[in-house]
C-alpha cells in the first residue's frame, strides 16, 4: 500500500514574530511510519517536523515533506492526492480549525455599528503588532482537510482522530458520529486527553458501520500504530 500519514500541528501566524499553534508532536506519527516501513509499504510523511531516524529515513519507501500553516498543510496534501495513487491516510496531525484574517485595537470595538464597520477595522501587520494596546484577534474558520480526502479520491482509506478531554459516553459517541458524518471516514480512533502520558495512549478504534461497539482498544502509542496498519492491510 502507498500510505499517506500526516502529524505535528499547524501554525497560523498572528505577526511576524507571533503565532498561534495546536499541541500534538509527532510522536505518534513517527511510530506509525516505522510499522508500515516494517511492513514494506510505501510511506509519504506529511509534518511540522520532519523524522531524523537514520534507519526511516534512508529507507527507499519513505518520503517525507515539511509543512508549516493551514495553507500550506492543504496544498500540499491536495498535491499529494493529484500526483499519487493514495491508497490509506491516516490523520494524526492537529490542523488548526482557524487562520488569522487580523486583528483589532480593542479600543475601536465602540466604533462598530455593523459589519461593514467590523471588516474595515480589521488591520494585518506582517512585522509585529504594537505590544502597547490590548487586541482582539479575528479569526477565519478554516475547511476540515479530513473531509477532502474522500473528495480527491474516492476509493482510499481513511483513518481520523478524536481527541476530547474528560468525555462522557454521550459526548463520545456524539463526537465520533459526527467526524463520521462530516468527513466521510473509514475508522476513527477515539482517545481522551486524560489516558495519554509519556507512557500510555489509551484510545478506541472505530469502524464507521458500527459506531456503537469499539472494534479495538490500545494502550500505547506502538498498539496505536501497529493496530492501525493490520487494520488496513485486512481492509486492502
Amino acid at each position: 500500500m502507498k500510505i499517506l500519514i500526516t502529524a505535528g500541528c499547524t501554525k497560523e501566524k498572528i505577526d511576524g514574530v507571533r503565532s498561534i499553534t495546536t499541541i500534538p508532536s509527532i510522536e505518534l506519527g513517527q511510530k506509525l511510519v516505522s510499522s508500515a516501513l516494517k511492513k514494506n509499504h510505501e510511506v509519504i510523511f506529511v509534518a511540522s517536523s520532519l523524522i531524523t531516524d537514520k534507519e526511516i529515513v534512508e529507507n527507499k519507501n519513505f518520503k517525507q515533506l515539511l509543512v508549516t500553516d493551514f495553507k500550506s498543510t492543504y496544498d500540499c496534501l491536495q498535491k499529494l492526492f493529484t500526483l499519487n495513487k493514495i491508497d490509506a491516510v491516516i490523520q494524526t496531525m492537529a490542523i488548526s480549525d482557524f487562520v488569522v484574517s487580523g486583528f483589532i485595537n480593542k479600543d475601536d470595538i465602540y466604533e462598530i455599528k455593523n459589519n461593514n464597520d467590523f471588516k474595515k477595522l480589521i488591520k494585518q501587520n506582517p512585522n509585529k503588532i504594537s505590544s502597547n494596546n490590548d487586541i482582539l484577534i479575528s479569526m477565519t474558520k478554516t475547511p476540515k482537510i479530513l473531509s477532502m480526502f474522500k473528495k480527491w479520491n474516492p476509493e482510499t482509506k481513511v483513518v481520523g482522530f478524536k481527541l476530547l478531554v474528560n468525555a462522557t459516553d454521550s459526548e463520545i459517541k456524539a463526537a465520533i458520529t459526527k467526524q463520521k458524518n462530516d468527513s466521510n471516514v473509514d475508522y476513527i480512533v477515539f482517545n481522551d486527553l486524560k489516558n495519554i502520558t509519556d507512557t500510555k495512549h489509551i484510545a478506541h478504534l472505530y469502524f464507521k458501520d458500527d459506531l456503537e461497539n469499539y472494534i479495538s482498544v490500545y494502550k500505547t502509542k506502538k498498539e496505536i500504530a501497529d493496530g492501525l496498519i493490520k487494520t488496513l492491510e485486512r481492509k486492502n
